[in-house]
């Protein structure tokens, strides 16, 4: 739709084509900003189903966790290094990086900080 209404500014003053050229570049180019609106609202329909995703994704870890530390018996209990390995793989970062995680968390720190630093996990 851009090219056309290109095309058609391109051809504007060709006294052969008349008012022709005027009509492509005018009509291409009022299709062409409706098909890109639609083009980005459906990007942003994509965007939020990919931050739910990450949430749901932030509850299974944190499940994940509450039930291995919540196990009593600690012969059914995953084994801990296992466990921060596990954990570091399906974050997607190494072993020292969730060790660095794990101190940014527990010194105190008000909650719009964690939020900010649980964004960059991913």
């Amino acid at each position: 739709m851009a090219g056309l209404a290109a095309a058609g500014a391109g051809l504007i003053g060709s006294p052969a084509l008349g008012q022709l050229p005027v009509l492509l570049g005018v009509v291409g180019g009022a299709f062409a900003t409706v098909v890109n609106t639609l083009e980005h609202g459906g990007q942003v329909g994509m965007v939020f189903e990919l931050l739910r995703n990450c949430g749901g994704f932030y509850r299974r870890l944190q499940e994940e966790i509450e039930s291995n530390l919540g196990e009593r018996d600690l012969q059914k209990r995953e084994n801990g290094e296992l466990f921060e390995m596990k954990m570091a793989l399906q974050l997607g970062r190494s072993l020292p990086e969730l060790k660095d995680l794990t101190s940014y968390a527990s010194r105190s720190c008000n909650d719009e900080d964690i939020k900010q630093f649980a964004g960059k996990l991913i």
